[in-house]
């Protein structure tokens, strides 16, 4: 076995049955596009050794040191690590940068390519702080204090805008420190004594790592929604008032909007949009990876979005929850404006169709970011406040309590898992709303009794007096 001074390995999906790597095209599906191959689809890493004389080779191989499949990159990480003698991480010796590098590289215990994405993002952010040099067995909670005072420094932005991260950044890079830590404790031997960065026990909500609830940030009124709907240069173009009147008619998350089809995605008449694929942000970075060869996200001149080409475009057919994936029914005005976008599209789509509902005038995806920006521009144009996209969401349901529809409607017409997370987070009690509290108090405490067939409220009296 030649001696352990290896290059840092590659990996790279793999068919065991073709005996080759997978395309471009089958990287983004997961597997190989040859019927019956599913199952042999496994990882591949390939690393340089070089023997004591200088001589090189390369190894490739797509099992390990048993004969096994790599079915994981982290399973290729492993057998890596073992075939250069590298072996098991040394405790005393990982520093948090490293620890965050080892864990990105295994794939982050197997979540999602999105949430991938997203603590991909945060380790870049975590890597910059004064603490990404400390040792990981010597990590105390002071250090994530110490990480999210400097994120909230002005000018350490890696974008050069002015101030700090905000709140729901610094939560979320948190949350992936939390993560990663968490997957060094479950390590044989662990790599940490403790969870420095996870809720302290016997609180339900930590201070540092606490969710964003509801009343954070602005909401719209029915005033600010009509305002903004009617402003000159969202009503004068189809596609934004289209696509802003759907968003919120249905509530729906602004990825699966983005990624709603045509085909399969809207009904005939319009009246019922079906949400079964999204367009994130990570399926945007596959697609101009894909369109820019060789460059790497962040370095170099900036990645042009116009050599994307429909090859290039894959959709996340794995939604947020199990419940995303919903029928949703819309009113007759959004309806009508569909069908009219759905007319106009007819005469300006190019060559770069891929059937969304909502794209550029080639018909290109929309970059998430670049939608953001627009957003934030018309709101002000409009003179109303700026909410994103997700406080879209969160007006959408206030205004549907408001308006006294069933939790459990509002709840399903948003996609989620959970009721309490559409009381707790999603709907602010709104001035109507008291009204309405306070008015059912005045009926109930200076009004006739209440007697209808099931007995009510004169009925519980009556019965308990009787008892």
């Amino acid at each position: 076995m030649p001696s352990a001074r290896p290059r840092e390995p590659r990996y790279r999906p793999y068919c065991a049955a073709c005996n080759r790597p997978l395309t471009d095209v089958e990287r983004q599906r997961g597997r190989c596009s040859v019927a019956g191959h599913r199952e042999s689809t496994c990882w591949e890493f390939r690393v340089e050794l070089t023997a004591p004389g200088g001589q090189r080779r390369q190894v490739r191989r797509h099992t390990d040191g048993s004969g096994r499949r790599l079915a994981t990159k982290a399973d290729a990480v492993r057998a890596a690590a073992e075939l250069v003698g590298v072996g098991p991480l040394d405790r005393s010796k990982v520093t948090l940068r490293r620890w965050l590098t080892t864990w990105l590289d295994e794939g982050c215990g197997g979540v999602d390519p999105n949430t991938v994405y997203g603590y991909r993002r945060a380790v870049g952010r975590i890597v910059r702080s004064p603490v990404a040099d400390v040792p990981l067995s010597r990590l105390s909670r002071g250090h994530v204090e110490t990480l999210v005072a400097w994120m909230a420094t002005p000018g350490v932005r890696e974008d050069g805008k002015p101030g700090g991260y905000a709140r729901t950044t610094i939560n979320s890079t948190v949350i992936a420190l939390r993560a990663a830590l968490g997957a060094a404790l479950d390590r044989d031997p662990p790599l940490v004594p403790a969870n420095v960065a996870a809720a302290r026990p016997g609180r339900r909500r930590d201070a540092l790592v606490r969710k964003v609830s509801s009343g954070v940030g602005p909401l719209w009124t029915q005033a600010h929604l009509q305002r903004f709907l009617d402003s000159s240069r969202v009503r004068g173009d189809i596609r934004l008032y289209a696509f802003y009147r759907s968003l919120f008619a249905t509530g729906a998350r602004v990825s699966e909007h983005l990624g709603l089809a045509w085909d399969g995605g809207v009904g005939a008449d319009c009246r019922v949009l079906s949400y079964r694929q999204a367009w994130t942000a990570a399926d945007q970075e596959r697609a101009l990876a894909l369109a820019n060869p060789g460059q790497v996200a962040g370095s170099g001149p900036r990645r042009s979005a116009r050599r994307v080409k429909p090859e290039h475009v894959s959709f996340s057919e794995e939604l947020k929850t199990p419940d995303s994936v919903r029928d949703v029914d819309v009113d007759s005005g959004t309806a009508c404006a569909l069908r009219e976008l759905r007319e106009s599209q007819r005469f300006v789509r190019g060559g770069q169709n891929v059937g969304l509902v909502f794209a550029q005038r080639d018909g290109r995806p929309y970059s998430y970011k670049t939608e953001a920006k627009r957003f934030d521009a018309l709101c002000h144009a409009a003179g109303v406040p700026r909410i994103g996209f997700h406080g879209l969401r969160r007006t959408n349901a206030t205004l549907l309590e408001e308006a006294r529809v069933p939790t459990f409607v509002i709840e399903r017409r948003l996609g989620h898992t959970s009721r309490s997370v559409t009381g707790r987070r999603y709907i602010d009690l709104t001035p109507a709303m008291r009204r309405v509290a306070v008015e059912a108090l005045t009926r109930i405490i200076d009004g006739p009794l209440l007697d209808d067939l099931g007995g009510g409220l004169a009925g519980n009296v009556s019965g308990a007096v009787s008892s």
